[in-house]
């Protein structure tokens, strides 16, 4: 920019000076003064696109994060750094919550010039690719950090060619929710007369039919059919419980295998089948799902950790509810469940060498550290990855089911993505199962329909590397990945 400002000086000045008159020079040699000191205060607030350090000696750094339930808690914390960490190392956050696509703005953003320092993504790939973001074993001073989070980090979730782009340092469970009155009513119970959760899928065919009264609008059931993440929880999260296989991928053999889901399917087919589950399923989306859960007379649904935030302020419950770990397919046989390994800021690849390696790896400290981590799970917002860091931290009753969930993290964990397939022209899966849904074929059927897939998905296994023979799918398999508990 300075070069800019000089040769346009520069060519200012030859045009004013080519007139004889030594006044009319004189003049113009003011003139000229006043437009290069406009152009240098402008450049100064500008930027050239950049955020500068303010006078005072404190680095201005923007954080950007989507808008979710644990926004007023950022909200403290980030204020807490500013008032603590921050005034010692002279960084002054500034907290930005994005409503709407964050990806999408954050691409908008590096067009301009005008991206974050610091952001959530799960793009990870493709902004390592890019060049957008800092991996950590390059920033200096993060190898604490690496240290204590890196062993959990995974390929294009977290990693990218081997190098950590995000820390996980959070997780979110799933599990059965369930309405304890309705069970109590229906006979469902144990020998102590407290409700008796389903273990396996039959039990929840079984006991979904007990909980039924057309008659009162009382359902066993209720499936957010019109909401976009219907089977990745309902089946391909619920169905890990039974085989500890994510996205019908099996880490050890580097193969799909879709068996767990054919029988969670069949499961949900059999419910609809017998009215046990609320009608117009297709046009239920997950808000109207869980508010109506709250309100009473649904039996059971399944549900995410962040799903007790929603039933205690978002959709406040008007019934008391248990949670219990999902269903299986067999007593005696139980996969690791599913969780997430939720991860924290990626790093601006532009603003490392700006803000400073040191500032940085401070801000991430503090977030990452076990007193923000635990004040998390106090208030019921996240988990720590490692549970052992709570595990024996008492909450209040209103906070029981969130304890239960957390619980679920010692027989769960976040699975390697799945190799890469060449579908083009196929269906996905999720469609595949829309059209299960509606067609209601029997066991068989469902396993034809399925199995085909599956046998086209590992087809395309090879295909896709014939594609792309640069194609290193090693990383995706783990010979002695646990899948069972």
């Amino acid at each position: 920019m300075y070069n800019v400002i000089k040769l346009m000086g520069i060519s200012i000045f030859t045009c004013l000076c080519k007139g004889k008159d030594e006044s009319f020079m004189k003049i113009n040699k003011k003139f000229l003064a006043g437009v290069l000191a406009a152009l240098m205060l402008t450049t100064t607030f500008s930027g050239c696109g950049k955020k500068a350090e303010t006078n005072s000696g404190v680095t201005k750094v923007t954080v950007w994060r989507s808008n979710g339930h644990d926004k007023a808690f950022m909200q403290e914390k980030f204020k807490d750094f500013n008032d603590t960490v921050g005034k010692e190392k002279g960084i002054n956050l500034e907290y930005v919550v994005k409503e709407g696509k964050l990806e999408e703005m954050l691409d908008v953003a590096y067009t301009s010039g005008q991206a974050p320092d610091l952001y959530n993504t799960y793009q990870i790939e493709s902004r390592a690719q890019r060049g957008q973001i800092a991996a950590l074993e390059d920033i200096k001073g993060s190898d604490e950090l690496l240290k204590k989070f890196g062993g959990r980090a995974m390929e294009i979730r977290h990693k990218y060619k081997g190098k950590t782009y995000i820390l996980p340092v959070t997780s979110g469970t799933y599990g059965l929710i369930y309405n304890t009155k309705m069970f109590i009513d229906a006979g469902i119970v144990d020998e102590n007369g407290k409700p008796k959760p389903p273990v396996t899928w039959d039990d929840v065919v079984k006991d979904s039919k007990l909980l039924t009264n057309p008659s009162k609008q009382e359902y066993g059931m209720i499936f957010p059919g019109k909401w976009d993440g219907w089977y990745t929880t309902d089946i391909n999260m619920a169905s890990s419980a039974s085989n500890g296989i994510v996205d019908g991928y099996n880490p050890q053999t580097g193969k799909f295998d879709y068996s767990a889901q054919i029988k969670v399917m069949d499961a949900m087919i059999r419910m609809k089948k017998d009215g046990s589950c609320v009608p117009g399923t297709e046009g239920m989306d997950n808000d109207p799902a869980r508010a109506r859960f709250g309100q009473g007379g649904i039996g059971m649904k399944i549900a995410g950790s962040y799903d007790v935030g929603v039933l205690k302020d978002q959709f406040p419950a008007k019934i008391e509810w248990g949670v219990a770990p999902l269903p299986v397919c067999d007593t005696e046989s139980k996969g690791m469940q599913y969780c997430s390994a939720d991860g924290m800021f990626a790093v601006n690849k532009e603003s490392v060498d700006r803000i400073g390696a040191d500032k940085i790896i401070a801000v991430l400290e503090y977030f990452s550290s076990d007193e923000t981590l635990t004040d998390m799970y106090k208030e019921g917002l996240a988990m720590p990855a490692d549970f052992n860091l709570v595990k024996d931290i008492k909450l209040p009753a209103d906070l029981e089911n969130w304890k239960t969930f957390a619980s679920f993290v010692e027989f769960s964990h976040c699975p390697p993505l799945s190799i890469k397939s060449e579908m083009t022209g196929e269906k996905t899966i999720n469609d595949v199962w829309l059209d299960i849904w509606n067609e209601a074929p029997d066991y068989a059927g469902i396993g034809k329909i399925v199995k085909d897939y599956e046998n086209k998905q590992n087809a395309g296994i090879a295909k896709y590397k014939e594609i792309h023979p640069d194609y290193d799918a090693s990383v995706f398999i783990i010979s002695d990945w646990k899948l069972m508990r």
